[in-house]
């Protein structure tokens, strides 16, 4: 009775009424999740019981105070923080039309703040009145849920692929490559901005080399979550609806569960992913993408603690720095990646390899410095990329032991009116002119791929 008296004692701060009021407005989407248990959601009570004990046991020695306001603090920072620094940056882009102070300030700032108000409260004994709000905010929470409850229909949706039923012409089994080059744009699209032919050299060198080249490759999407996540479940792009999909969701149901990958399994095909998302059960070789892999994540995926913790991969003291970025994620592929296909042992293999260029940042230090979001520095880093394809293409078609798909995603996002982001490029290395004949676009590369086996 005593331990049930600390836990709902009015004097004593609470993680718990702090922590409700964010699982109730984000509770439709830890429902609808598919980690979502009753097993799962009683862990969670429990953490938060036995975190509220431990407070309980510093409340009661005084010696801890300091700690004590210390880490409600921070649970409020890292509950909320993201919503403060959306309502700041919001705010400073309609009176500034810019954001002059980063979230890690705003979110210092925060700390800062919450820390003077919890030392206050713990002087003057005044965590009743705290607790008091909090759970009239619990109370304005629920009624802001009932009329969502039964309204979230993204785990209900049922969109329907377009798959392309199809055998390649040659039936001879080799390992499969797709390389996806993050917002590649179309050179036909390129050379009509900056009227230079010379775009042209790196598609017209494939062509000598034997590789059938599409220089204007349509996109549905021109988000790369939901290009690719359409092109792993054999193009789900043409529900008008399916861009409009929540990102959560596609990376728990689109990508943790996808048709293509299931199709390869069933067929007993090895799998490589050198990706940035996840394909079926295997995990990236970089995630830069922020979806829900667990429970524990789907719950806190809005609070600032995981945006944080993604966003330094994992915590890493170097991604605290202003100029950090996970561009490593393109050396290793480029370096590695010829590697990993001379140690394939079977023919019937799959490698999924995205390069996250010539997409932003336009940086591959030391040789390519950081430039800014502009047409011609897009074109400056387009460029680049080529380089390092021609290199890397070189190195694994000398004996022709592969099937390759190199595509973009979508086009240049930036570039204007002028430069359409629903054309990119596409070259195939290993097929005849009547397998690519029945793909019309990137999202039914998946159908390719799925043929080839």
């Amino acid at each position: 009775m005593k331990f049930i008296l600390k836990l709902f004692d009015k004097n004593i701060p609470s993680v718990i009424l702090i922590f409700l009021p964010y699982l109730i407005f984000n509770w439709v989407n830890i429902y609808d999740s598919i980690f979502y248990s009753t097993l799962n959601l009683f862990y969670l009570i429990l953490v938060l019981i036995l975190f509220q004990y431990f407070i309980s046991y510093l409340f009661e020695r005084k010696f801890y105070k300091y700690f004590l306001i210390i880490i409600i603090s921070l649970f409020f920072i890292l509950i909320y923080g993201l919503y403060f620094v959306a309502i700041f940056n919001n705010l400073q882009n309609k009176i500034f039309n810019v954001q002059l102070i980063r979230g890690r300030i705003t979110i210092t700032l925060l700390g800062l703040f919450f820390f003077i108000i919890e030392t206050r409260l713990y002087k003057k004994g005044w965590f009743g009145i705290q607790n008091i709000f909090l759970s009239i905010f619990v109370v304005i929470s629920i009624l802001f849920l009932i009329p969502k409850i039964g309204s979230n229909n993204n785990g209900k949706e049922r969109f329907r692929n377009h798959y392309i039923s199809m055998q390649i012409s040659d039936t001879s089994s080799k390992p499969v490559l797709l390389i996806i080059t993050d917002e590649y744009n179309s050179p036909d699209g390129l050379v009509n901005f900056f009227k230079d032919k010379n775009l042209f050299n790196f598609s017209d060198g494939l062509k000598k080399d034997g590789w059938l080249v599409k220089n204007s490759f349509f996109t549905n999407e021109t988000s790369t979550i939901h290009s690719l996540s359409s092109l792993f479940n054999y193009n789900l792009s043409k529900n008008d609806q399916y861009s409009l999909m929540n990102v959560n969701d596609i990376g728990t149901k689109k990508l943790q569960r996808q048709a293509l990958c299931d199709s390869l399994i069933k067929k007993n095909v090895n799998i490589i992913n050198f990706g940035i998302f996840d394909f079926g059960l295997f995990k990236p070789l970089t995630r830069l993408f922020m979806y829900p892999t667990s429970f524990t994540e789907s719950v806190i995926f809005n609070t600032s603690g995981f945006f944080i913790y993604f966003n330094t991969w994992g915590g890493e003291f170097d991604g605290l720095a202003l100029s950090y970025y996970p561009m490593i994620h393109n050396k290793k592929i480029l370096s590695t990646l010829n590697d990993t296909l001379n140690s394939i042992k079977k023919n019937k293999t799959f490698i999924y390899a995205h390069l996250f260029m010539p997409h932003s940042p336009f940086t591959f230090p030391p040789e390519f410095k950081y430039q800014n979001i502009t047409p011609n520095n897009y074109l400056a880093f387009w460029k680049f990329t080529n380089k390092k394809l021609q290199k890397l293409l070189k190195e694994i078609t000398t004996e022709n032991k592969y099937r390759i798909i190199l595509s973009g995603d979508h086009g240049f996002r930036s570039g204007g009116k002028m430069i359409n982001p629903k054309y990119t490029f596409a070259a195939f290395y290993g097929f005849s002119q009547n397998d690519i004949d029945k793909i019309n676009s990137v999202q039914d590369l998946g159908s390719l791929i799925n043929g080839c086996f």
